[in-house]
């Protein structure tokens, strides 16, 4: 059976239940010639089934030809009749004698659909009879039913119509009860019959036999529209008139355009194209926005085509779409909502937006399926770009750290040599001068490598990789580091470096200790640079109960008041001239702003020309009342001695592994060089040595640090389970969480001071 459209199926929910009316709703079956062949039963309300006194069950689906068998072949007007009224938007009203039960109907026959039929249908008649089922059913109808019969003059024509008959409404209707109206002329009473031209229809359709109608509007005393029709037909000797209110029917008409219009502009103001599947008899509906938006005409893609969708889907989209599908028809899934790659009539394919939902019936299941389509291809197009700028921009990112990595690590690496070289020294036998020289040479080579840190770190600043640490550090040991490294270059100036330390500031506070030290570094030197005479004084105390408070406040030339928001911008200084009677390149202060707000912090300036500037640096830093696990030791430490242990240096700088061998012979431990990952796994690759530590390089050529550590791990031999630990130049946080990823179980960063060595072997010997 053919499935309801859904305009007759919204026609039916409103009349289904009327008193006394009948509903039958037919679909025309035509042949392949387009002649009707039949008319298939598809609804009938309960009212329609007891009329014609069958079950609504068995009524439901018949055809005409197995009600009526041979009628439509022996009756060609039954055929016609239904021709007329088969094309959309055709109507027929009018007095009908049912061809299955022979009673007489006041029958309205509209058609929305071509094909598709509704018919209205009131019972005229309980019983047969000739002349009384007019009458009868004028008293059940709600409609104004008049019977009139005409007046004849001498000549035999027709002069006029008696009232003979007229129902409660009809009564209503012209404000005169039956009783009077009965018998008297229709003219005589209503002379506006004949200015309005009633009376000539009227005689005509008597004359002829013709049955009329005529709808025609009638405003209220509100103003309101109301619509009627009117219908005459020829009843034996006389007229049956029957006056419709059909204001119900043409506003639910009403209703129904407007709504169909309104998801028609819809569609068109969205520029969306839409489709409706029937899945019983598998008609398909394309709009044409869905057809041109591929750049087909209307007609160049048939709706009746069920592969069109197949034929025109990417065959790789295509694959997901029906698994997706599949999941919302049988996981019940709320929608289906894919983004689709869609041929066009070009060839080249566009992205579609395509959203669906299935339609169930009563019963749970599946009958249509309605969807839209939207073309987002330049939204997809601008997403792709964003993706490939997106990847571009993090190619270029890794890039960056990996060339940084490369940069740090040839400069860390020469400084090893001379950092380690002096420290070596130092444990000679020297005089006084002598390891004076060189504790000046070790100390310029640890300020020097702090001066890379800043360097480098000036190109990661805005990095999302920046990591703050949270350790636990002593601030005496801290400050006296901070005075090692800055006194000598306020003397140099014969400027005083002073420090004061508030009372009720903590002896061990929590925090990341480096990027403090690289704040504070950055201050001092910045005040003693620009400072010719006076003083640099750093002053800590508390901030309220939960930060700390450091000031740097010097004596030197003070920053103008319009300089002061300038002052943290990268590669600014108040005067070009200050450049090159300072020296430097204005990226100090953006460190200390930048490195101040990662960690939370705020930065303050107060500052006068000619009189100095106190810096504020407030920082939201954990206090800790016990003593830190490892406290940084400012004096030498005394040299452990292992009774036993071999150590493998990996490392393709032999000034690298000189020093490193150096130190491990004055702890009594032995060890072996390889200057190459490859030369390392020939010496691992076998149980005839056993290493208790291998020292790793992580830059080296051919195979790298971290390829090596992986060989390693895969040899065969008792090595493969040796710790590694790595020592290298690398100074970003990326060389730790890689040296995790491959195992690496350690980290020494270059230059190194012997006590980290040191460390390192008391851990793993």
């Amino acid at each position: 059976m053919n499935e309801i459209p859904a305009d007759i199926l919204t026609f039916i929910k409103f009349f289904e239940n009327s008193d006394g009316t009948s509903i039958y709703v037919n679909h025309i079956i035509r042949d392949k010639n387009g002649k009707i062949i039949d008319l298939e039963l598809c609804y009938c309300n309960d009212q329609a089934a007891k009329l014609v006194q069958m079950e609504k069950s068995t009524l439901i689906g018949k055809r005409y030809t197995e009600l009526r068998p041979k009628e439509l072949e022996t009756s060609p007007e039954i055929v016609e009749f239904f021709e007329s009224v088969s094309k959309k938007s055709a109507e027929w009203r009018g007095i009908r004698q049912s061809a299955i039960s022979g009673k007489y109907y006041d029958s309205t026959i509209i058609c929305p659909e071509d094909d598709w039929t509704i018919s209205i249908a009131k019972d005229l008649n309980q019983e047969i009879k000739e002349k009384d089922i007019f009458r009868e059913a004028a008293y059940r109808n709600e409609d104004a039913v008049y019977y009139l019969e005409p007046i004849f003059d001498d000549k035999g024509s027709i002069t006029d119509f008696l009232y003979k008959d007229l129902n409660p409404a009809a009564e209503a209707e012209i404000g005169m009860p039956k009783e009077i109206a009965i018998g008297k002329n229709l003219c005589k009473l209503f002379p506006q019959n004949l200015e309005l031209g009633t009376f000539d229809l009227y005689k005509n359709v008597y004359l002829t036999q013709q049955a009329e109608k005529r709808e025609y509007e009638i405003k209220d005393s509100q103003g309101h529209p109301g619509f009627y029709l009117l219908q005459i037909s020829r009843v034996y000797e006389g007229l049956l008139i029957s006056n419709k209110n059909i204001t119900e029917i043409r506003n639910v008409e009403t209703q129904l355009r407007i709504q169909k219009e309104q998801l028609e502009f819809t569609y068109l103001a969205s520029n969306d194209g839409y489709w409706d599947y029937n899945m019983k008899t598998g008609q398909l509906f394309l709009s044409e926005r869905w057809k041109t938006m591929l750049g087909f005409t209307n007609e160049e893609i048939s709706s009746n085509d069920q592969q069109i969708w197949r034929k025109l889907v990417h065959p790789k989209d295509l694959r997901i779409a029906l698994s997706a599908f599949q999941r919302h028809q049988t996981e019940e899934t709320e929608r289906f909502d894919k983004v689709l790659r869609f041929k066009t009539k070009s060839g080249e394919y566009i992205f579609i937006r395509s959203r669906a939902l299935i339609i169930k019936d009563e019963n749970g299941d599946p009958t249509r399926i309605v969807g839209t389509h939207t073309d987002i291809s330049a939204a997809k197009q601008t997403e792709i770009a964003l993706e490939k700028a997106k990847e571009k921009a993090e190619q270029a990112d890794k890039a960056k750290s990996e060339f940084l990595g490369m940069i740090s690590h040839e400069m860390r690496t020469p400084l090893n040599g001379i950092f380690g070289m002096a420290n070596l020294l130092m444990t000679s036998e020297l005089n006084s001068e002598q390891k004076e020289y060189l504790k000046d040479l070790s100390d310029s080579t640890e300020i020097l490598s702090r001066l890379i840190d800043d360097l480098l770190q000036i190109i990661t600043l805005d990095s999302t990789k920046i990591e703050i640490k949270e350790e636990t550090f002593e601030i005496k040991t801290f400050i006296d580091l901070i005075r090692i490294l800055v006194e000598p270059k306020a003397h140099e100036k014969n400027i005083e470096f002073k420090i004061f330390i508030s009372e009720k500031f903590p002896k061990v506070i929590v925090g990341d200790r480096t990027r403090i030290e690289q704040l504070l570094l950055n201050l001092i030197t910045n005040s003693i640079k620009f400072t010719d005479k006076g003083s640099v004084t750093l002053s800590l105390d508390l901030e309220g109960e939960a930060s700390i408070l450091f000031k740097v406040k010097d004596t030197g030339i003070g920053i103008k008041e319009e300089a002061r928001q300038r002052i943290f911008d990268a590669f600014h200084q108040e005067d070009l001239a200050d450049t090159r009677k300072y020296s430097g390149v204005g990226l100090g202060l953006y460190i200390v702003k930048r490195l101040t707000s990662k960690m939370r912090g705020e930065v303050r300036l107060d500052s006068k020309p000619g009189l100095g500037s106190e810096f504020s640096i407030i920082l939201p830093l954990k206090i800790e009342t016990a003593p830190p696990l490892n406290p940084i030791e400012i004096q030498s430490e005394t040299i452990p001695i292992f009774s036993s242990g071999s150590v493998l240096i990996v490392d393709d700088n032999e000034i690298n592994v000189k020093i490193l061998a150096k130190h491990l012979s004055k702890t009594g431990v032995q060890s072996d060089s390889a200057l190459s990952g490859k030369e390392a796994l020939k010496l691992l690759d076998t149980d005839k040595k056993k290493y208790d530590l291998i020292l790793l390089d992580l830059q080296m050529p051919e195979m790298d640090g971290y390829h090596t550590a992986d060989a390693i791990h895969a040899l065969n031999s008792s090595n493969a389970k040796t710790p590694i630990v790595a020592v290298t130049a690398s100074s970003f946080s990326e060389a730790y969480e890689k040296c995790v990823q491959h195992g690496i179980e350690g980290f020494i960063g270059k230059p190194f001071q012997p006590k980290q060595l040191y460390k390192v072997l008391s851990d793993f010997l």
